[in-house]
């Protein structure tokens, strides 16, 4: 009951709040697609297999005989119905459906008729939760349809890969849903990261955010500037880690250990992937010394030195220096 009057609560305030945007929204594509209305009302599956009527804005020319995915680059979208499904700018009039009870803030994505007949078993749980405007799988999932333009069959890739994986995704938050869970959700959903990024300190100890990687200076310091570099993605393995996010890694790499060597001329620099407790994919990034390092009149030691690095041993250092090696940095790699 307390989540149903939260989720009422929010998409009054949002409506509100959003109105003169959305009515802006709303000329726009009256203007630049007239060829129908700027909304795009569907029947989708909600509570215990009800149907309801979802509102989006409209992305897509009004007569085409697309299939129920979408896919990143194909013609029935519009240019600027492109850009309304970057940002997804496309899916603020749900707060309609959220007001009004057809769906909730978090949960999963309401499935078209079809999909959910699909469900077997256990999986059918699934129906028992409102759907919802945004959900961990449509996080991990938040490129679907540029992932979906890489395969040479898109509609098996998201039959028999994408699909599954956001239904066990799905009825794992059915059996684990919190309320405080949900505010991670929604947290996550706006600055699009995952549990590690936020356990390593985001947003005070930020060093730099790149297009698929987070550098977050490690509060407890190991040696001198140690940091953690975590994918943005809600992914476990390295397999996962998209094409475009390695060849950013390698770039991150080389400024990493530019911008670390001008400024502590470490002797060597380990990388650690452990990925045991913290899930997500991340590297610790720890330099080495060979001798004591003083900043701001504390010692830094390498305890691990010239073997492999001790993380249980940190130096202990105030809140203050550390926020201060933090300035640095920054400054360093936002030149």
């Amino acid at each position: 009951m307390f989540k149903f009057i939260f989720d009422r609560l929010m998409s009054l305030v949002g409506l509100i709040v959003l109105m003169p945007f959305l009515l802006i929204v709303y000329l726009i594509i009256l203007i630049k697609m007239p060829d129908g209305s700027p909304l795009f009302i569907q029947k989708r599956v909600g509570l215990n297999g009800a149907l309801f009527k979802m509102i989006k804005f409209r992305t897509m020319i009004s007569i085409h005989s697309g299939v129920s995915i979408s896919i990143k680059g194909e013609k029935r979208i519009t240019p600027f119905g492109a850009v309304l499904r970057k940002y997804k700018i496309d899916e603020l009039p749900a707060l309609w459906n959220v007001f009004k009870g057809d769906m909730s803030i978090v949960g999963p994505r309401p499935d078209v008729p079809g999909y959910a007949d699909e469900l077997k078993g256990n999986d059918r749980v699934i129906l028992k939760l409102r759907p919802g405007i945004t959900c961990l799988a449509s996080i991990k999932y938040s490129n679907e349809e540029e992932i979906l333009s890489k395969q040479e069959n898109p509609v098996s890739y998201n039959n028999n890969v994408i699909y599954p994986d956001k239904i066990k995704m799905n009825r794992e938050y059915y059996y684990n849903k919190t309320f405080l869970g949900d505010l991670k959700i929604i947290f996550k959903t706006f600055f699009r990261m995952n549990d590690t990024i936020l356990k390593f300190g985001y947003p005070n100890l930020l060093i730099k955010e790149y297009k698929f990687w987070t550098l977050l200076l490690r509060s407890e310091q190991v040696t001198l500037g140690a940091l953690v570099l975590i994918y943005n993605k809600d992914v476990e393995s390295l397999s996962e880690v998209s094409k475009e996010g390695f060849i950013e890694l390698k770039d991150i790499v080389i400024e990493v250990e530019k911008k670390l060597k001008e400024e502590f001329t470490y002797d060597k620099i380990n990388y650690l992937g452990l990925m045991m407790i913290d899930k997500n994919v991340h590297f610790h990034i720890i330099p080495r010394f060979s001798t004591v390092m003083v900043f701001e009149s504390n010692e830094f030691i390498d305890y691990g030195w010239p073997l492999l690095p001790i993380l249980e041993n940190k130096n202990l250092i105030e809140n203050k220096t550390l926020l201060k090696i933090k300035s640095l940095l920054n400054k360093k790699f936002n030149l």
